[in-house]
């Protein structure tokens, strides 16, 4: 049998959630285990995740992300990062792996600060809407072609 297949017939449906014109039925897989990964918002709470400017200097589109946890972090799209020199969205989806130190694409969300407020970013609490995300990376592609 399939692979895939056979990981679909292992599925069981959730109860119906409805709200105006949608309704989620959630797939549940029958383990029911942990994802196996810290969200952004977990690391940085907890302390394992560090995210800096990549040098006291810093550059707009790139920040450094130290992973000091024995877990994977999940980074997603259009997360705000406040604080350093200048606040930040992430620019794509990543998922970081345990004890690790990488360099993240991210955006500028705010204008005309260059100076540092804290040393470390912090958790933003938002994420950019679909309908934005797709126009910064329209944007970005454009900006790609003009190099």
């Amino acid at each position: 049998m399939d692979p895939i297949q056979a990981y679909l017939e292992t599925l069981k449906q959730g109860g119906k959630q409805n709200h105006q014109n949608l309704t989620l039925i959630p797939l549940l897989a029958a383990n029911g285990g942990e994802p196996g990964y810290l969200t952004l918002e977990e690391g940085l709470s907890q302390g394992f995740v560090i995210i800096t400017e990549i040098s006291t200097g810093g550059s707009v589109p790139e920040l450094k992300l130290v992973n000091k946890s024995p877990d994977k972090v999940l980074v997603v799209d259009g997360e705000e990062l406040m604080g350093a020199k200048q606040n930040r969205i992430v620019n794509a989806s990543f998922l970081i792996a345990e004890n690790s130190e990488v360099v993240i694409p991210v955006s500028c969300v705010e204008q005309g600060r260059w100076s540092y407020r804290s040393a470390m970013f912090s958790y933003g609490e938002k994420v950019m809407l679909p309908s934005l995300k797709m126009e910064k990376q329209k944007k970005m592609a454009e900006n790609r072609t003009r190099r």
